[in-house]
């Protein structure tokens, strides 16, 4: 499971936790000599068909549509005849903005301190309780704040805070709050740096790769009512439909990770036959159910010579 992946060097936001181009080519050269690269279609007939795949086999996936996957990694793939997978959400690519959580990966990026941000974030929180009837801040800490696999306990806070926790129209404040005061660009601009546009993603499916769903808005799919992910599919299947990518026998991945019954039971009436999880460990193509496949991240795998992130 990738996301960011760019010569930081020359990124507007240099600090935003990204794998570098010679980290991504690292990796490649490891999986190569380890493992045996699959397709999209190899993937489907061994969890569908019961089809045999290659020892240590192993597909690689792209979240979020960025603009790093053409201008980066698509071309890396072509050389190498790997097959990737990638997942856009609709509404950055069709709209020119600039999702949530993209929002908070460059707040997190322009940070002078963990504490420092922390502090800002409890302060706003407390010039928002009332107009938007939120409880106190400190409660919000004590039920959120956790160490996390990647991140401090102050950062697991702040994520989940602004990702979930909040209703919307205050978390949407919040977060455009520190924004504006984070950064200086304007949204519209940075979206346009910062996605694929759907010109691209069709010059993609034309030579080879595979484009699924991830949903338009990017919301958590498990908070939202019946009707709310079937919005958020069908949109989804319209904008695949219109960059020529399949619309039947499809796959997706789950924004966050985050599912459940109801959104099983609305991918399975739309013909979705292969979803992807967060769940850290290595798909088991007899025992996983096709609509729940894990994925190892990207800092489960070495990084460079010597370097390690079990």
């Amino acid at each position: 499971m990738y996301h960011y992946v760019r010569d930081l060097s020359k990124s507007r936001y240099p600090d935003i936790n990204a794998l570098t181009v010679d980290e991504f080519r690292y990796q490649l050269d490891y999986l190569e000599s380890e493992y045996t690269f699959i397709t999209v279609d190899e993937l489907q007939s061994a969890l569908l068909n019961d089809e045999d795949l290659p020892e240590n086999a192993v597909l690689l996936t792209f979240d979020d549509g960025f603009a790093d996957h053409y201008e980066t990694v698509f071309p890396i793939l072509t050389q190498r005849g790997i097959q990737g997978a990638f997942f856009p959400p609709v509404d950055p690519i069709e709209n020119e903005t600039v999702l949530d959580v993209h929002k908070i990966h460059t707040i997190l990026a322009e940070r002078d301190s963990d504490e420092k941000l922390l502090n800002m974030v409890l302060d706003i929180l407390e010039q928002y309780q009332s107009q938007f009837e939120l409880k106190p801040p400190r409660q919000y800490y004590d039920e959120l704040a956790e160490e996390g696999r990647w991140d401090p306990e102050e950062i697991v806070f702040v994520k989940r805070l602004l990702q979930y926790a909040l209703p919307d129209k205050a978390r949407g404040a919040i977060i455009d709050d520190l924004f504006d005061q984070y950064l200086s660009v304007d949204e519209e601009i940075l979206s346009q740096e910062w996605y694929m546009t759907k010109d691209q993603l069709r010059v993609m499916v034309d030579n080879g790769m595979y484009i699924g769903s991830h949903t338009a808005n990017h919301y958590w799919l498990d908070t939202l009512s019946r009707q709310e992910v079937v919005n958020e599919i069908e949109t989804s299947l319209d904008f695949l439909d219109s960059i020529n990518s399949p619309t039947e026998e499809w796959m997706m991945c789950y924004p966050y990770g985050r599912y459940n019954e109801k959104v099983i039971d609305v991918l399975k009436r739309y013909g979705c036959n292969l979803a992807f999880t967060t769940e850290p460990r290595v798909a088991n193509t007899v025992n996983d159910n096709p609509l729940e496949v894990p994925r190892l991240d990207t800092n489960d795998l070495p990084q460079s010579a010597g370097r390690y992130s079990p």
